[in-house]
């Protein structure tokens, strides 16, 4: 990718992320608001599905908060353990 071509991208990115502040005080709850934000970002990103997966304190899973791209049935059957899969990995080094 030309170097122009990658950062107009990450400029859309960044644009994204920050119209991000009126799609979250508009949502009436968390669940909502992720849900949304989930929604904004894939758009943006040209992005086919997404998730969020949230942990609990110092629960051993994650559980899904938000999902696009797949069914919500689907969605809430996905746990991951901290250190499964990438995003087990992630939790748990704390680095992406």
């Amino acid at each position: 990718m030309p170097r122009q071509v990658a950062v107009r991208a990450e400029s859309d990115h960044l644009s994204a992320l920050l119209s991000l502040g009126p799609v979250l005080s508009a949502a009436p709850n968390l669940k909502t608001a992720l849900a949304r934000a989930l929604e904004h970002v894939a758009e943006a990103v040209s992005a086919r599905s997404g998730l969020i997966a949230l942990r609990e304190g110092d629960a051993s899973e994650l559980s899904i908060a938000a999902a696009t791209g797949i069914s919500w049935q689907t969605a809430q059957r996905v746990r991951y353990r901290v250190g499964e899969g990438i995003i087990g990995r992630v939790v748990e080094t704390a680095k992406p």
